[in-house]
């Protein structure tokens, strides 16, 4: 059930949209204090590019593999995660990377033979 809910086109469009806003806040200056954990604005900058292409690939009208959706929804919600987490050995540029990899819809093909 929770499969079919993330591939739905408004839950990625709304997962895209969080990510956008991420993009958004890692763009503005740091305030010292608030309730939001901080971002790893450096690691955010350096997958800027990889971000952008895994919105655009959570934005498509065809259907997607399930486990791109997932990486990219856990990434933007694990609070131990590269994204907010200095300590994280996962390279945030490589995760992204490994979700529109598997936002490809050709990729669950390759997979399964």
């Amino acid at each position: 059930m929770r499969a079919n809910l993330l591939v739905e086109p408004a839950t990625r469009a709304e997962l895209a949209e969080c990510w956008l806003r991420t993009l958004g806040r890692a763009a503005q200056a740091r305030s010292v204090a608030g309730p939001r954990v901080p971002l790893q604005r450096s690691r955010v900058f350096a997958a800027h590019a990889e971000i952008r292409r895994m919105i655009v690939a959570l934005r498509a009208q065809a259907p997607v593999p399930v486990r791109g959706v997932a990486i990219a929804s856990v990434l933007l919600s694990d609070g131990t995660g590269p994204l907010y987490n200095a300590r994280s050995g996962l390279d945030l540029r490589g995760a992204v990377r490994d979700a529109i990899r598997h936002l490809d819809p050709s990729a669950q093909l390759l997979t399964s033979t």
